[in-house]
């Protein structure tokens, strides 16, 4: 069985863009696009006992509305995703924003090992996400790449782990 991550198995590029800006990604964890379609997405995987509060959709519709101002012909709208609760008035807030939201989630395991095959066209790496280049490696289903849950997945197709950069040329030791 193919595990692909939520917005890719619904045909969407995805930009990790919260990995790969950290604290300035203005909220913005995922940028999901697929034709003139744009959803932003912010992520909270949070304490159960910790609640979402207006500030938080505040900045969120932000966020969305400042993406909006810069793409005009894009069809852009947010969702937000949760491990716990929102408050009753950061959830009318979403509503009146138009905020799609997913609160109190069981949050699974998704398949984070990301099975890329070499622009030459046959050799397969697969990157794990602590390793240098993971954030910045999207996966084409369309040229045969994959998502794995385990390295073990990854191996028995072929991949092999990703070489460390070390700043020098190939070879150098």
């Amino acid at each position: 069985m193919v595990t692909i991550p939520l917005y890719e198995s619904k045909g969407y590029e995805v930009d990790y863009f919260g990995n790969i800006k950290g604290v300035e990604d203005l909220g913005r964890d995922l940028i999901c696009k697929k034709g003139n379609e744009v959803i932003i997405i912010q992520c909270k995987k949070w304490s159960t006992f910790k609640q979402i509060f207006e500030k938080h959709i505040f900045q969120f519709f932000g966020t969305v509305f400042q993406y909006k101002k810069k793409h005009p012909s894009k069809a852009v709208r947010g969702a937000f995703y949760t491990s716990t609760k929102l408050s009753d008035l950061a959830r009318d807030f979403a509503k009146e924003f138009d905020i799609e939201l997913h609160e109190d989630l069981d949050l699974e395991r998704y398949p984070c090992v990301k099975g890329n095959i070499g622009r030459r066209g046959k050799e397969k790496i697969y990157h794990l996400p602590f390793d240098q280049q993971y954030d910045t490696i999207k996966i084409e289903l369309a040229r045969g790449e994959e998502f794995f849950m385990t390295v073990k997945e990854a191996e028995d197709k072929d991949y092999r782990r990703a070489w460390r950069w070390r700043g020098g040329k190939a070879g150098d030791g």
